[in-house]
């Protein structure tokens, strides 16, 4: 149990070092403050998680999350060409 706490805390620190990294280059890129970067940051992953969970629990045949396909395709028709 002591090696997996000791794990966790090494790839927690990891994940934190390498996102005050990308947040300290947000700012300096954006000409944000550090705190905006870091927003926009959180913004981004919660984006991309739920992304990530849309593809993930829908089901294959309405899929609008999914990559190039088009939402309209997952609504119903009512136009039908005949």
């Amino acid at each position: 149990m002591q090696q997996e706490v000791s794990e966790y805390k090494e790839v927690a620190l990891a994940v934190a070092r390498a996102a005050h990294a990308q947040a300290k280059e947000f700012a300096s890129e954006l000409d944000i403050t550090y705190v905006e970067a870091l927003s926009l940051l959180q913004t981004i992953t919660v984006d991309k998680l739920t992304y990530g969970l849309a593809q993930t629990l829908s089901s294959p045949d309405n899929r609008s999350a999914v990559n190039e396909e088009l939402i309209n395709k997952d609504a119903p028709n009512n136009n039908k060409t005949k």
